[in-house]
């Protein structure tokens, strides 16, 4: 196989990293747009609508997008096959999904949302497709990836302004919404189709066949990143869900109007991280000076943007929120102030992942979101009654906390880390010096090298 040198993978990850700063501006602008548009009551309904979408037919992924790269590059003469089984699979269970969420919401007398859950949920069946979108990955084909997800962003996004500009009900914005999956992973399937018509040749190593076998070992391999996933999703959305059954919808876009801004800028995280940690693995194989050092650079750079950032925000929350969302989200100020701080986790949480797969821990990542997830949804069932929205802002910044950083005292195996970020996060060379000698204390002096090496090749 052949490798990639640093200047092509810094290329792919600034493509990558473009490709979600579009569609993170581009939703926050829709959201502000929403927000003035339909207020509180419009925007907590779509929130809600996504979220439920999100947790129930997220689950559909199956996992298997995480290993779907690695085996359409493992096993290109078979790509037809995988294809062909992802597809089915996830078709089957997501249909299967869709259904059971749509019943269980009529059921249930969840009217309000039930129209606009199935129209966002029919768009998010589409993600049934992402196996062409990791053939583009396993091609390192990113830049026309890129393009084709730029390309059903503004399509989709130029829909909702029409709609929002010309007055147009909230159900046809959730067909925006629901063009937004829809887009994003047909346009990858239809390009892939559109060059094997155009190239005979290349079309007769896709022999298109569903495989049990092929499934079998999917799904065995599969079931810890599907569960880290459903878990991640559920600690990122279930407190919007919480709070529509138990305060009010409305109450959910006052809440989303804050997090919604919270959490966009953690953008920077991923541009932090992307631009230095190629570098820092790098440094890993022969100079742990130098790995000590981008370690602690890396860490202090990701912990005192965030905490200064929170607290500019803290400052101004009442100026942001009145500027971007108006009169009518007043009280997201507050809960703005508070949610801000859960980014300093979602930031480290950044940096932490990338660590967790170079070390080859995937199952501690499910611990991660597994253990945020336990707290956040504990934590809202004694808040929300008595608290309501501002005690859901701080069970989300302790939820955060969880999954971004205290995790890792759980096991030895990840309880250095733990000591590393905090020591990082003193400032002088007393900190660098206890990072030093915490990276030395490592089960391998080559343990991160050697994986990363295996993980890029």
């Amino acid at each position: 196989m052949k490798l990639r040198g640093p200047s092509t993978a810094g290329g792919n990850a600034a493509f990558l990293l473009a490709d979600s700063v579009i569609r993170m501006g581009a939703a926050l602008l829709i959201g502000i747009l929403v927000a003035r548009t339909f207020g509180p009551e419009g925007l907590g309904a779509i929130t809600t609508a996504i979220a439920v979408c999100t947790i129930v037919l997220g689950f559909s992924a199956l996992g298997m997008s995480g290993i779907l790269v690695k085996e359409l590059i493992e096993k290109p003469s078979t790509r037809g096959a995988i294809i062909t089984t992802v597809v089915v699979c996830k078709l089957v269970f997501g249909l299967i999904l869709y259904a059971g969420m749509i019943a269980t919401m009529f059921l249930f007398d969840a009217s309000d949302i039930l129209v606009l859950t199935a129209i966002i949920g029919f768009g998010y069946m589409f993600t049934s497709f992402d196996v062409f979108e990791a053939n583009f990955n396993a091609d390192s084909d990113f830049k026309r990836l890129v393009a084709l997800h730029v390309a059903g962003v503004s399509v989709a996004t130029a829909v909702k302004v029409v709609v929002i500009a010309t007055g147009g009900s909230i159900q046809f914005l959730a067909v925006g919404y629901a063009l937004d999956y829809a887009l994003l992973y047909a346009l990858p399937a239809v390009y892939f189709f559109g060059r094997i018509a155009k190239a005979p040749r290349e079309s007769t190593s896709y022999k298109y066949a569903f495989k049990w076998s092929e499934m079998r070992s999917l799904l065995r391999r599969s079931w810890p990143i599907m569960m880290s996933g459903f878990l991640a999703q559920l600690n990122l959305r279930i407190d919007a869900i919480m709070i529509a059954a138990f305060v009010s919808v409305s109450q959910v876009g006052v809440y989303s109007a804050a997090g919604r801004l919270s959490e966009s800028w953690t953008v920077l995280a991923m541009a932090v991280v992307s631009s230095m940690f190629p570098g820092l693995v790098r440094s890993s194989r022969s100079d742990r000076d130098s790995y000590a050092k981008g370690l602690t650079t890396l860490l202090r750079l990701l912990i005192w943007i965030s905490f200064g950032g929170a607290l500019v925000v803290l400052m101004a929350s009442s100026w942001i929120i009145k500027f971007l969302y108006g009169d009518a989200f007043s009280a997201s100020s507050t809960i703005l102030s508070i949610h801000i701080f859960g980014g300093m986790f979602l930031f480290i949480r950044t940096a932490l992942s990338r660590w967790l797969i170079v070390e080859n821990l995937y199952i501690f990542s499910l611990v991660s979101h597994g253990t945020g997830a336990a707290v956040n949804i504990v934590g809202n069932l004694i808040v929300l009654d008595r608290f309501g929205i501002v005690g859901a802002a701080w069970v989300s910044v302790a939820s955060y906390a969880t999954s971004g950083l205290l995790f890792l005292l759980l096991t030895s195996r990840t309880r250095v880390l733990f000591w590393i970020v905090l020591s990082a996060a003193e400032p002088g060379k007393r900190g660098s010096r206890r990072v030093r000698q915490l990276v030395d204390s490592l089960p391998s002096a080559s343990g991160v090298s050697d994986r990363a090496s295996g993980a890029r090749s």
